[in-house]
C-alpha cells in the first residue's frame, strides 16, 4: 500500500561470518594473541545479543593488530615496511594481518548494521574489502546497506560484483532481484528470482519475493503459487501469508484473505500491515466496525500506514476495488 509496499519481502540477511583465525605465524605475537581474545569476545557478544559490546571488541581487536611493526597500504594493498624491519617473516605477518583484519572489520560492520549505523557499517565493509577483494559475503552486505538507504545503483554493482565471485550465491541473485524490482525492473528481478530458486530450492524468502515480483507484474495465479510454496517450506512465514490474502483479496477471494490475515496476525501480533490488510478487507465485506478497529491497531504500531490506509480506502469508496497492485511489505 502506498509508500509502504515497496519493500515487500525484504530477505536482507546480515549473517555474522564465524570466521575463527588460525593463529600460524601471528601466535609468535602477543598483540596478535590478544587481538584473537578481543575477536572471539566479539563473536561471543554478538551471538549473545549485546552488538555495542561486540563493536567494542572488534575495534580493540582491530586497534591492537593494527598496532604490528609492519602494515600494508590500504588504498593500494601493498605491502609497506616499516625502517629497519624487512624480513619475509614480516611480509608473511603483514599478509595474514590484513585476513585477520578483514574479518574483524566485516563482524564490526554486521553489528554496527544491527544497530542502525548504516555509515559506520559500509565504511567497515570497505576496509575489508580492501584488505580482502574475493570475498562475496562482504560485497553482499554492503551490498544490503546500500539497499536499506535506497542507494540502489550501488546495491545492484555490490550484488553483481559478489555474484561475479560466487556465482553459486543464492543470496546475492535474492538481493539484486529486490533492489531490481525497487527500481521498477520487474522482468530482470524475476529473473534474479529464478535463479535463486535454482540454486537454492528450499529458499523460503526467494519464493516470496517471486510471488511479490510476479503479483506486481500482474501475474496473479503465479503469486500465489509462489506464496503456497513459501509457506510451504516455512509455515511460520507470516509476510508470505499477509501477502496471499493480497494477492486473494485483489482475485476477489476475500474470506480467503481474511483467513491469510488471521494466519499473519497470529504468527506475529504486532504485524501492522496484517492488520491494515484485513481492514481493508472488512471495509469490502461491510463490515466497518471491525474494519475500524483493525486500522486503529495497525496506526498504533505504525502510524506511517495512516495515509496509504486512508488513499486505499478512497480508491476503494471509488472504484470498488482494492486499489492499486503494490505488494506488501
Amino acid at each position: 500500500m502506498g509508500d509502504q509496499r515497496k519493500s515487500a519481502f525484504r530477505s536482507l540477511v546480515f549473517p555474522l561470518v564465524m570466521f575463527f583465525f588460525a593463529c600460524g605465524v601471528c601466535r609468535a605475537w602477543a598483540q596478535t594473541r590478544a587481538a584473537e581474545k578481543h575477536f572471539q569476545r566479539g563473536l561471543d557478544c554478538y551471538r549473545k545479543g549485546d552488538f555495542h559490546a561486540a563493536i567494542e571488541e572488534f575495534s580493540r581487536a582491530i586497534q591492537i593488530n593494527s598496532n604490528l611493526p609492519v602494515r600494508a597500504d590500504r588504498d593500494n594493498r601493498s605491502p609497506m615496511i616499516h625502517p629497519g624491519v624487512g624480513s619475509d617473516a614480516d611480509l608473511e605477518l603483514i599478509l595474514i594481518a590484513d585476513s585477520f583484519n578483514a574479518r574483524a572489520y566485516y563482524n564490526r560492520g554486521v553489528a554496527r548494521r544491527a544497530v542502525g549505523d548504516l555509515d559506520g557499517a559500509i565504511e567497515d565493509f570497505t576496509r575489508s574489502i580492501r584488505m580482502a577483494p574475493d570475498m562475496a559475503q562482504v560485497y553482499i552486505n554492503r551490498g544490503n546497506v546500500y539497499q536499506l538507504k535506497g542507494e540502489l545503483d550501488l546495491a545492484i554493482a555490490d550484488y553483481s560484483r559478489a555474484i561475479a565471485l560466487d556465482p553459486g550465491s543464492a543470496a546475492a541473485y535474492n538481493n539484486r532481484g529486490l533492489a531490481r524490482r525497487n527500481q521498477g525492473q520487474l522482468q530482470e528481478a524475476l529473473a534474479d528470482f529464478d535463479k535463486a530458486i535454482e540454486i537454492e530450492p528450499d529458499s523460503a524468502e526467494a519464493y516470496s519475493n517471486r510471488g511479490a515480483a510476479r503479483y506486481e507484474s500482474g501475474n496473479l495465479a503465479g503469486a500465489v503459487e509462489d506464496f503456497d510454496a513459501a509457506i510451504r517450506i516455512n509455515p511460520f512465514f507470516g509476510a508470505a501469508y499477509c501477502n496471499r490474502g493480497l494477492v486473494k483479496r485483489d482475485q476477489g477471494r476475500v474470506e480467503d484473505a481474511l483467513a491469510d490475515f488471521d494466519r499473519a496476525i497470529h504468527l506475529d501480533p504486532r504485524h501492522a500491515l496484517a492488520y491494515a490488510n484485513r481492514g481493508l478487507a472488512l471495509f469490502t465485506l461491510g463490515r466497518e466496525m471491525e474494519a475500524e478497529r483493525d486500522f486503529q491497531t495497525a496506526f498504533r504500531l505504525d502510524d506511517r500506514l495512516r495515509g496509504p490506509v486512508e488513499r486505499t480506502l478512497r480508491q476503494i469508496g471509488l472504484q470498488g476495488s482494492p486499489g492499486q497492485r503494490k505488494a506488501q511489505p
